[in-house]
């Protein structure tokens, strides 16, 4: 398996990588899918933690709003996770 999964790929493929993944995220720089307990942690501060993308090689934190004005990912739920509630550009569709 891939570090990460890129935008594009087939469903049933992004289907399989979510379900071997421990805590899947969508990073919302690329949209592409990868595991953060697989990334290596670059720095940690009381309120986070940073880590480089394996998509997209930026520097990423785990910061949600309101503490970060632009978040860099998006948790992903395993249980409720469908490849097909995608919107056109790769994202999770707001439900």
């Amino acid at each position: 398996m891939t570090e990460f999964v890129p935008r594009g790929v087939p469903a049933t493929l992004a289907a399989e990588a979510v379900a071997e993944m421990v805590s899947p995220v969508r990073c919302l720089i690329c949209s592409a899918i990868y595991d953060v307990g697989k990334v290596t942690v670059t720095a940690r501060y009381t309120d986070c933690s940073v880590w480089v993308s394996p998509c997209c090689n930026q520097q990423v934190d785990d910061r949600q709003h309101p503490w970060t004005a632009t978040p860099r990912i998006e948790t992903i739920d395993k249980a409720s996770f469908s490849p097909y509630a995608l919107d056109v550009f790769g994202r999770m569709e707001w439900s």
